[in-house]
């Protein structure tokens, strides 16, 4: 292509481009006027309140920022608060998979990653009754290995796991989930797509059950470090759900104050064990 050409086009000097440019840029005033014209209410009345009667604005615009440009620095920089490398994704797309039926489940699956899913949460029947609150795909975790390995080998059969990760959450039933998925990965001599987890919440699990909390974060860290599971680098086993909290009617300040005194003790007996 013609050098004249690429520099009419642009190609050869790259900018910045604003998702603002070619749009007006209105005053808050203006925008102001708008909004309690269409809402026939003034400004203030449109002021939501949390559970936790912390107020929410209709907008927030630069000035309601702190002074510093980034209290929590940049990913990938000191304090690293925002993650060690600057190209971690901030979050992933991981639909949760409970429906029984293991064979609509992989169905599901499948439609889940091809609409652009990052990797699936596997909620595997747990063993409950239903009316304390049983959930999840019904897979025969109970029986002989190999049979545990040939259903969930079934019921991701479409998965790549080299390449999308999976999430285990498996209740009383977590430790057959775990040692299925790992057998899996051999089988297929396929590793841990980044963000894989064998998905252990001990605390939780215990919350939602009655048990001693503290007793079963012991046992699972114990059984972790039995089978070297904790030293791996390609693969999570630990993870922490705020769902057992929301489901008993916590809000959302005190699902995150109970989330951040979880980490704080599997931390905690983590390094003492």
């Amino acid at each position: 292509m013609p050098a004249k050409l690429r520099r009419q086009e642009g190609m050869d000097e790259p900018r910045d481009i604003s998702l603002m440019e070619g749009f007006p840029a209105p005053e808050l005033a203006e925008w102001r006027e708008a909004a309690e014209k269409a809402a026939r209410r003034p400004l203030e009345r449109l002021v939501a309140r949390t559970d936790d009667d912390i107020p929410i604005a209709p907008l927030y615009t630069r000035a309601d920022l702190p002074d510093a440009p980034d209290f929590a620095g940049f990913p990938g920089f000191a304090p690293e608060l925002r993650g060690q490398r600057a190209d971690e994704r901030a979050c992933r797309n991981l639909p949760r998979l409970s429906t029984p039926d293991a064979q609509t489940a992989a169905a599901e699956a499948l439609q889940d990653l091809e609409g652009g899913a990052d990797g699936l949460v596997l909620v595997l029947d747990d063993g409950r009754p239903e009316d304390e609150g049983a959930e999840g795909i019904v897979l025969p975790l109970d029986a002989d290995r190999q049979a545990a390995v040939d259903a969930l080998d079934a019921l991701l059969a479409d998965v790549r796991l080299d390449w999308a990760p999976v999430v285990l959450e498996a209740g009383l039933r977590q430790r057959p989930a775990a040692e299925a998925l790992l057998a899996l990965f051999e089988r297929r001599r396929q590793q841990p797509a980044a963000g894989t987890n064998l998905g252990f919440d001990p605390l939780a699990w215990a919350a939602r059950t009655g048990a001693d909390g503290r007793a079963a974060l012991d046992e699972t860290l114990a059984w972790l470090q039995e089978r070297a599971l904790v030293a791996r680098s390609d693969l999570t086993v630990l993870r922490l759900s705020g769902r057992v909290w929301h489901d008993a009617g916590a809000s959302e300040a005190e699902e995150l104050a109970i989330l951040a005194a979880s980490l704080v003790e599997v931390l905690r007996r983590g390094e003492a064990a």
